[in-house]
């Protein structure tokens, strides 16, 4: 039962649809929270406090803006926000996080990148799939279990991902120089030949170039560069080291109290 289908069934009075999302979910919402408060408490109420909201959103039916991971995080920030805007000195409120809050929270990122809204043009699909393997690096299991797929179709899956969104930068940068035959030839070679660029002139131009070095660097390493790129502008707050610390050592949850009442 993929995501969708579970927040259909939430929609249809079963409760039980909305335990696979806190079980795909709910490790990683509380380990974005611990990156923004330090006061485990705090912590496990505002995770609790994220899927109540949630579970609100899917019995009214009302679509997410985006797939449920990112929905959930930035549910989670917000409510950290609101933890720091009640005492910005707050010992339980990471430096970090502070440091960001004070300085207004900025986001999403006021210069948005050609990835990035090469991506959001994505469908939500391709989206999840991208953020979930690239950003995020979650196993086979964990994805395909959010779309609702079968196993054996993740290698497929995230290839097609991944080309649609090189095929979507590529073609929109195409329009945008189609009046510069040197940058045109660029994108129609590097489309041609996306992981080896060969011709010495190519390389040579993406030097010179500004913008085609850009689409260069975003496209040789497009796991890379989602990473870099889309927590920031999606989430405005993200601290990856940290994150990543926090999933490697998952702390015990209990089943969200609402549920059961």
């Amino acid at each position: 039962m993929g995501d969708a289908v579970a927040a259909q069934r939430v929609r249809e009075g079963r409760r039980d649809a909305f335990l696979l999302l806190v079980d795909r979910h709910g490790a990683a919402v509380h380990a974005y929270l611990r990156t923004c408060l330090t006061d485990r408490g705090e912590v496990d109420s505002l995770t609790e406090e994220t899927f109540r909201r949630a579970y609100a959103v899917a019995l009214r039916g009302t679509e997410p803006y985006t797939h449920w991971r990112v929905q959930l995080l930035a549910t989670a920030r917000g409510l950290a926000v609101s933890v720091w805007a009640r005492d910005p000195y707050s010992v339980d409120v990471a430096d970090g996080f502070r440091h960001w809050a004070a300085r207004g929270g900025v986001w999403p990122l006021m210069a948005r990148s050609a990835l990035f809204e090469a991506y959001r043009s994505l469908p939500l699909r391709w989206q999840t799939v991208l953020w979930h393997t690239a950003v995020e690096q979650d196993g086979p299991a964990l994805t395909t279990d959010v779309l609702g797929l079968p196993r054996g179709q993740y290698t497929a899956v995230t290839g097609r991902a991944r080309q649609a969104l090189r095929e979507f930068y590529l073609d929109v940068y195409r329009r945008a120089v189609v009046r510069r035959p040197s940058c045109t030839a660029f994108v129609q070679s590097y489309s041609r030949r996306p992981a080896i660029v060969s011709a010495e002139w190519t390389r040579a131009h993406a030097i010179r170039c500004v913008r085609c070095g850009e689409v260069e660097l975003d496209l040789s390493d497009v796991g890379y560069q989602l990473c870099a790129q889309l927590p920031a502008a999606l989430l405005g707050w993200w601290h990856d080291p940290l994150y990543r610390e926090a999933r490697a050592t998952p702390l015990p949850m209990s089943p969200p109290a609402f549920l059961h009442r």
